[in-house]
């Protein structure tokens, strides 16, 4: 960050219910974690969605949990939206855990619920591969969509409260998801296909589906998102992807989702890692976006889905 934020802007920041959608440091040693926590704290981080990979979920788990005991004063585990309300007054860090791809499941419900009893509040159903539940994004040749244990899938993830995530998902696959799925979608890491015409970005159809299911788009930092020649990214045009979609749907239906360490980082990228996150609050204020918007961008849209889908 060449340019720290003015007082106004941190300020704001500080205040905020920050939430980053899509954070994906495993922490493989319990040290990691707190070693960590600085530059979260130092992005006004109050709460993060922490991914793992499908060949690492019970151990991730269990890490998880392993952190928040060893140091109570500094973590803990979010199930409920309250859990973040009073992390972010005592000063700790949230982490609501989550899979990125169904494939832990093995076809098997009962392993959800069993994944659901250890904490696991979001789920993506795929990668870009494919997998039991549903085709990721590069399968597009096939067009297809969601199996018949995908379907399964997703109408017991609704039963039991967890946040259902679009990301990676095949275009077949997400209108299925809109069909069955009754409670708010989120797409924790992409940003406007009409600005950047990666297949991982969303078309205008598909973030009106994700608004009118309540849900929100968390809009995400990696270069290759945020413009075709990921060498242009920038400042300016990673804001311009949430103007974008906060002038197709609304602002409250537009988070944050950095992806961090999930994509190669260009040597002039506008953030060298989540501690940056502040010069998006102040871009946004340069935008002349009020300071109530803001704060649901930063986060407050993330805690509202969350609360309506877990409680």
């Amino acid at each position: 960050m060449t340019n720290s934020p003015d007082p106004a802007a941190l300020d704001l920041h500080r205040q905020s219910i920050v939430i980053d959608g899509h954070y994906d440091r495993l922490y493989p040693n319990l040290q990691d974690a707190f070693a960590d926590l600085e530059i979260l704290r130092a992005g006004g981080i109050a709460a993060h969605i922490r991914q793992t990979w499908p060949d690492d979920v019970l151990p991730f788990l269990e890490r998880s949990h392993q952190i928040a005991e060893r140091w109570p004063d500094h973590f803990s585990i979010a199930t409920r939206a309250e859990d973040i309300r009073r992390a972010k007054a005592e000063g700790k860090m949230a982490t609501i855990l989550s899979i990125e791809g169904a494939e832990p499941l093995n076809g098997n419900l009962t392993m959800l619920h069993a994944l659901y009893r250890l904490g696991l509040r979001n789920c993506g159903l795929t990668w870009n591969d494919r997998n039991q539940a549903a085709d990721g994004v590069s399968e597009l040749r096939s067009g297809g969509g969601l199996t018949v244990f995908g379907v399964e899938l997703v109408q017991e993830i609704e039963r039991l409260g967890i946040m259902l995530d679009i990301s990676h998902l095949a275009p077949a696959g997400v209108r299925d998801v809109f069909e069955l799925y009754g409670g708010p979608v989120v797409a924790s890491h992409a940003n406007a296909f009409a600005l950047c015409s990666h297949p991982r970005n969303l078309t205008d159809e598909q973030i009106q589906a994700v608004a009118r299911s309540d849900g929100l788009v968390g809009v995400t930092p990696v270069p290759k998102f945020i413009t075709d020649d990921p060498d242009d990214a920038s400042i300016d045009r990673f804001v311009a992807h949430i103007d974008y979609i906060a002038a197709l749907v609304g602002p409250e239906h537009v988070a944050l989702g950095s992806d961090w360490d999930g994509f190669e980082m260009i040597p002039h990228h506008f953030m060298s890692d989540i501690s940056d996150l502040p010069v998006v609050t102040a871009a946004l204020l340069d935008k002349g976006y009020p300071g109530h918007q803001i704060e649901m961008i930063l986060g407050g849209n993330w805690l509202r889905v969350f609360e309506r889908v877990a409680g």
